[in-house]
């Protein structure tokens, strides 16, 4: 399963945990058939995603997560589902202040990118925060670390996160 992970700084997070991420991620590509399917995983800073979110998306301050979806794309590589990009300075930020497990909820923002790759949407639309809250529920149930399980899922039920 072609899963790419980038990292913009070793400070950030050590290649130990960005491992077992990409192996949770494997696995969640797999619990959605996406196997087949290349995504491109990027592990970055505020200052960058800041960039990121101003640039594409008008929002000048830094954000958790950001993915872009190249399914519409009429590409010739067919295979890349996109890139989600997270702010592991902010995810840790938001870990401390929510006093979450940080892996359990890094690995929460690689789910929540994942499911905007499929062009799940919390902000547009009546049903669309309902049906991407349950489909984020769901594969933490099933998928996430054991440490921290129980406090993530109830933080995901609670949508702190997310504006």
């Amino acid at each position: 399963m072609p899963l790419s992970v980038h990292l913009t700084s070793k400070k950030l997070i050590s290649e130990k945990e960005v491992e077992v991420l990409k192996k949770k991620a494997e696995k969640t590509l797999r619990h959605l058939k996406l196997h087949h399917r290349e995504v491109s995983l990027v592990f970055t800073d505020n200052k960058h995603i800041k960039k990121l979110n101003t640039q594409y998306l008008g929002r000048s301050y830094p954000t958790n997560v950001l993915a872009f979806s190249f399914i519409k794309e009429k590409s010739s590589i067919s295979n890349l589902l996109g890139e989600v990009i997270i702010s592991v300075e902010k995810a840790k930020e938001e870990a401390e202040f929510y006093r979450l497990d940080f892996k359990n909820y890094l690995f929460a923002l690689i789910i929540h990118g994942l499911l905007h790759l499929l062009d799940y949407n919390h902000e547009k639309g009546y049903f669309s925060p309902f049906l991407m809250l349950r489909n984020e529920l769901n594969l933490l149930k099933k998928l996430a670390f054991k440490k921290g399980k129980t406090e993530i899922i109830n933080f995901i039920k609670r949508r702190e996160y997310m504006p």
